[in-house]
């Protein structure tokens, strides 16, 4: 028991660069961002996704922040992706901003980043270098479950067998920031 929780506690600190190489293209199915929008974002609580740095930037700041507001965008959903979408939920999501709160990042560090905890509830912990595969679980998602709530919120349940691990995201959908917002996320 002791040397299985030692070595979960090795490999999750060393998992930044193993996963290097099996990481996927975080851009992929995403549309940049134009100058202008970019110029728009930079003033206000949004970080956008220029280069993979940036992820690893946003995680870091979001652990030390006492706000919850800012944000960070991975990109627009292109229309293909949008329609791969739009199968399941019945809605345009074309040129939607993939986007990770702050204050959704903080629940999954606090709730599924654990390796003991996860561990308990037969789960795996996530960390850090998870959050690139983000806009690969959203574009080449196994299965796709939309939902509403009792608060009418629109729910994507995102679910990816990836490295022989089953990812789990949960998403919000905004209309009226035209957010695809991340919830929560955890594997098993």
């Amino acid at each position: 028991m002791f040397y299985d929780m030692f070595l979960d506690e090795v490999i999750y600190l060393g998992e930044s660069e193993f996963c290097e190489f099996l990481r996927p293209n975080v851009l992929e199915g995403l549309k940049g961002y134009s100058k202008r929008e970019a110029k728009n974002f930079s003033n206000g609580k949004v970080s956008i996704l220029r280069k993979e740095k940036d992820i690893e930037k946003f995680i870091k700041f979001s652990r030390n922040v006492l706000s919850n507001n800012e944000k960070f965008y991975y990109g627009k959903i292109d229309e293909e992706n949008a329609k791969n979408i739009s199968r399941f939920c019945h809605y345009d999501l074309k040129n939607f901003n993939l986007s990770l709160p702050v204050g959704s990042f903080k629940h999954i560090f606090k709730r599924h980043a654990d390796p003991i905890k996860e561990r308990l509830r037969k789960q795996i912990a996530v960390t850090d270098a998870d959050y690139y595969l983000i806009p690969y679980i959203v574009r080449h998602f196994d299965s796709l479950k939309f939902s509403i709530n009792y608060n009418k919120v629109k729910i994507l349940e995102f679910n990816k067998l990836y490295e022989n691990v089953n990812y789990t995201l949960i998403m919000y959908i905004s209309f009226k920031s035209h957010n695809l917002e991340v919830k929560t996320f955890y594997k098993k």
